[in-house]
């Protein structure tokens, strides 16, 4: 029928969503395939439609999670969902999951997650599913989870590189930012070691004192950059911190590609306007977010289905910031 489970679930369940006609041809398919309708339970006709979304701080004021709840938006318009915005900060997250557990919403789905507790979790007390998308730190909570493909693309990253040419690499940001910015160096070691690489890369991971609170040292990074024999591919753990790169490169009189390649993450709109264009991983933020809906629905109609651990590919723009290195005619 080439419908989603959500709306097959909606319709069945005498849910407001589906138009009138979608519903007329999912009941006339169940019926033609002899569908049980005693499973259907009566209380789900009294559930809730309104799903939580929990934002740690500033979370929408940034360009990742704003297109994330573009895509959380999205899916529950499609879905008559409604949204109740819940912003915390550390000092107030335990009265914030204490009224979530008095309120009947549908789900939770948590932006930017910032657990202040090292040794529990209070998203696995809520009575309800929970989707985290890509907190800041590992969890290992009972609860759905949603990743881009962070550490895949940093191994596709160095790879991509090596193909190219280069052979002396390195990384640069503040991996003890985010758990998925860890990732993503993880990963680019990872892609390096498998041409006997790994041991080569330069690591620019210092936490500096920069505007950009993920911007690595500065002066580590000039350090690494006036050397003689310099790396000649630079991956970035996102754009932000590749545009502090191109300005770093370009004061010091270094040219992109010709002297240094540069990938990033995220691609953002600047990053076909910077000079020269910058390649970037596109991250699938809108299908983070309609995913987290999808499984939230899906959960509430089948509370006993299994959690799920998803993680969205993630795709490299190339633009104009990557050039052959010179191994490129090596054999």
């Amino acid at each position: 029928m080439n419908l989603s489970k959500s709306t097959v679930s909606l319709a069945l369940a005498g849910k407001y969503g589906p138009s009138e006609e979608t519903i007329a041809k999912i009941m006339l398919y169940a019926h033609e395939h002899n569908y049980d309708f005693s499973k259907i339970r009566k209380n789900k006709l009294r559930t809730s439609s309104k799903i939580a979304i929990l934002a740690y701080k500033d979370a929408f004021g940034q360009h990742f999670w704003s297109k994330v709840y573009m895509g959380i938006e999205q899916s529950m318009s499609e879905n008559l969902c409604k949204a109740e915005i819940i912003i915390y900060d550390i000092p107030d997250f335990d009265d914030v999951i204490e009224d979530l557990r008095q309120k009947k919403f549908l789900g939770v789905v948590s932006v930017d997650y910032n657990n202040p507790y090292e040794d529990k979790d209070l998203l696995e007390g809520l009575n309800m599913p929970v989707v985290v998308i890509d907190p800041r730190k590992f969890v290992g909570g009972l609860y759905n989870q949603i990743f881009p493909s962070n550490f895949h693309s940093g191994a596709q990253c160095a790879e991509y590189f090596i193909r190219r040419g280069h052979r002396k690499l390195a990384f640069f940001g503040d991996i003890s930012y985010g758990f998925g910015l860890k990732e993503r160096y993880l990963g680019f070691l990872q892609g390096a070691e498998k041409y006997g690489l790994g041991r080569e890369v330069v690591s620019i991971t210092e936490k500096g004192e920069e505007e950009c609170e993920y911007i690595c040292c500065r002066k580590r990074f000039e350090e690494v950059f006036s050397r003689q024999d310099h790396p000649t591919a630079l991956m970035c753990a996102n754009d932000v911190i590749a545009y502090y790169a191109y300005d770093f490169l370009k004061k010091m009189g270094k040219r992109i590609p010709q002297d240094v390649s540069v990938i990033a993450f995220d691609n953002r709109e600047k990053s076909e306007y910077v000079m020269p264009k910058l390649s970037s991983y596109n991250v699938d933020c809108l299908g983070m977010g309609k995913k987290a809906i999808e499984i939230i629905l899906h959960q509430r109609d089948e509370p006993e289905a299994n959690k799920e651990i998803v993680q969205l590919y993630s795709r490299l723009v190339e633009r104009e910031s990557v050039c052959d290195g010179p191994y490129a005619r090596a054999k």
